[in-house]
């Protein structure tokens, strides 16, 4: 990238980056994030502000993408309890967040970096 003059570097983080992983709506499903998830979901969101940083003045953008959950015939249980921790009241699915990546990897965005791309349906503006 510093050869070519010009780049973008999106790394894909974790609203549990951010915040800490509400067990209570695990429940017995197994499902829960253990510790190491989220240090290095933290790790990514701050490891691309620092690049964003260190890259300044080089033309290379450095951004990170923070997912809530992704439907993928989880437990219903867990379906509904994550649910209802969104404020549209449903889970992401492959097409939100690709949306949200080509818009942080396209021209769309070349005023964009340093920064971090919440597509949670609302779960951390609780």
């Amino acid at each position: 990238m510093l050869k070519n003059g010009k780049g973008v570097i999106l790394n894909v983080a974790s609203v549990y980056g951010m915040v800490a992983a509400d067990q209570r709506i695990y429940g017995k499903s197994g499902l829960n994030s253990n510790i190491a998830y989220a240090v290095s979901k933290a790790g990514l969101i701050n490891m691309s502000r620092y690049l964003a940083s260190y890259w300044q003045g080089k033309n290379i953008r450095v951004n990170s993408l923070s997912p809530g959950g992704v439907y993928d015939n989880q437990d219903k249980k867990f379906v509904e309890n994550y649910k209802n921790k969104t404020m549209l009241k449903r889970m992401a699915t492959p097409h939100d967040l690709s949306s949200a990546l080509v818009y942080l990897v396209s021209d769309a965005s070349n005023f964009v970096t340093g920064f971090n791309l919440v597509v949670d349906s609302g779960w951390t503006s609780w």
